[in-house]
């Protein structure tokens, strides 16, 4: 077969460059590039083998930021997460005492998505205010009810049966570094309170940039503050008391304060989950795994807090990035009576 102006030769590779370029169009790239498509069977576009997906090569990228770190996909980090300690603990025990403490909470998506949907009493320990503009927009928008797969899969189950049209309620907020003078049962009473006050004065002094925590240097205008700000943080004591009534402690990318989750699991005998993620080795400068191995990336951040106890388990997240879920439970701890 030969058109005018073509060759045979020629025709056939325009042919095949026609066959790619449709099977490229049909084919999921969610698929391609993650390995899954949450959609499964009801999808629309087609699911690829993986020997078809090398010969079409058509492995999607992702794109990298201006500083070259990879764009990582995570807008559903926050459901996955919920819908696994939902399914793990159950919402009974998840909304036992005084609720989850969520520490690092950041923005507050997964606490606002607990307390809303789900009815679980959530207190967010972070020195950043929640931003939830977002998520109020998107519950008064009835973006959370919609008929989608996406709810489907996370809002329309069990554990969310609630009127489609009550008011958000926004989750609770401690405004403070969760470190250990909030856990540990050694420590000096009047140190404890010193570093208290001294915590809830650098998280109002204190500066975010997309490179993480920046400490401000404006002291004499935090100490104006203080007054102020140590009436809306609770009592250290009740603070204490509330933190031993916790069902579990959880901690999503937390940054610094991964290890701060599993030691207070630990000294409370509570249940936790932690997603750790930056390492912060200069800040660190002294943890070591049992080997006397330096904690300087990520796989030995992961193997050195799971050295703290050997009941403490993993699995991987559906989602890209920092996706090691540690969790356990020493809730039923007997060697600690």
């Amino acid at each position: 077969m030969e058109i005018e102006g073509i060759d045979g030769n020629e025709l056939e590779v325009k042919i095949e460059q026609d066959k790619v370029k449709e099977a490229e169009i049909t084919i999921c790239k969610h698929f391609v590039r993650l390995g899954w498509c949450l959609f499964a069977d009801a999808c629309r576009y087609r699911h690829p083998s993986e020997e078809e997906i090398d010969a079409l090569e058509i492995r999607y990228q992702r794109t990298r930021r201006p500083g070259g770190r990879l764009q990582v996909r995570n807008e559903n980090r926050a459901s996955e997460l919920r819908f696994w300690l939902l399914n793990h603990f159950g919402k009974d025990r998840l909304a036992s005492g005084s609720g989850i403490a969520d520490i690092a909470g950041g923005k507050g998506e997964l606490s606002f998505e607990l307390l809303n949907l789900n009815q679980v009493p959530v207190t967010v320990f972070d020195p950043r205010p929640l931003f939830l503009h977002r998520y109020e927009r998107k519950w008064n928008r009835g973006y959370y009810h919609r008929p989608t797969l996406l709810n489907q899969k996370y809002n329309y189950v069990e554990h969310c049966k609630h009127p489609p049209l009550e008011k958000y309620r926004n989750p609770s907020s401690v405004r403070l570094f969760f470190e250990p003078f909030l856990y540990d049962p050694e420590m000096d009473d009047e140190l404890r309170v010193r570093l208290y006050e001294k915590s809830i004065l650098r998280a109002h002094d204190s500066q975010w940039t997309r490179k993480g925590l920046v400490i401000g240097e404006n002291e004499s205008e935090a100490q104006e503050w203080k007054e102020e700000e140590m009436k809306k943080v609770p009592p250290l004591d009740d603070l204490r008391e509330m933190l031993k009534d916790v069902s579990v402690f959880v901690g999503m990318h937390p940054d610094q304060a991964a290890e701060a989750v599993v030691d207070a699991a630990i000294q409370f005998r509570k249940a936790f989950a932690v997603l750790p993620c930056c390492v912060y080795s200069k800040q660190f400068p002294n943890r070591r795994k049992r080997d006397g191995t330096l904690v300087s990336t990520y796989d030995i951040l992961v193997e050195y807090l799971m050295e703290k106890d050997e009941r403490i388990q993993k699995l991987v997240m559906n989602f890209e990035g920092k996706n090691v879920l540690l969790y356990g439970d020493f809730s039923k701890d007997e060697s600690l009576e």
